[in-house]
């Protein structure tokens, strides 16, 4: 059953197989932490287990990169003849 965003995972695990449990989950880069310690039933009765919890990160949804990619050259700063004579034109001066 998926968790909701900001839930944590819970699991209880025997003190005796604990060590080897969360050693296998840090190898999987997992971090779980201490959350209690409660007693569970086994077939044998009563035996002592911790709590521990992990943070699962909820799913983080993907960025479009939308910025478009110029691509050719890159334009020159010397203005055409046609440029010029219509700066000319709009600045009133004459040759």
């Amino acid at each position: 059953m998926p968790l909701r965003d900001g839930d944590v995972l819970k699991f209880q695990v025997r003190d005796v197989d604990r060590d080897e449990v969360i050693v296998k989950l840090r190898s999987w880069d997992w971090n779980p932490t201490p959350a209690g310690a409660l007693p569970r039933i086994t077939i044998h009765g009563l035996e002592q287990a911790s709590l521990f919890q992990i943070d699962i990160e909820p799913e983080r949804q993907p960025i479009i990169d939308d910025r478009r990619t110029i691509h050719g050259e890159l334009a020159s700063r010397e203005k055409t003849s046609v440029e010029l004579e219509a700066l000319r034109k709009y600045l009133g001066i004459t040759k």
